[in-house]
């Protein structure tokens, strides 16, 4: 078993999963505001991506929910307290 299976099973034991579905470009545009960070140091930016891209087929894989986060974090928010207010 991968270590990400092994995680992804954890959290689904621990709780409800909500993946925020971000588009790449804006996390890269995020973490290019702090280039001192190791992450950004030592990987490309297809690099970035192809990480990206991994983690999103995970994160999907074991999301009970899954969010565009593409507004307002307040508006984000709203649209989770709806979801967890449909199914709690």
């Amino acid at each position: 078993m991968l270590a990400s299976e092994r995680n992804g099973k954890l959290l689904s034991e621990a709780g409800t999963i909500i993946y925020l579905n971000r588009p790449f470009e804006d996390c890269y545009r995020s973490l290019m505001q702090t280039p001192e960070r190791p992450l950004i140091k030592n990987n490309t930016k297809e690099e970035l991506r192809e990480r990206y891209e991994k983690r999103a087929v995970s994160y999907q894989t074991y999301a009970d929910f899954t969010v565009k986060n593409d507004r307002t974090p307040q508006q984000t928010a709203k649209r989770i307290l709806a979801l967890l207010g449909t199914h709690a």
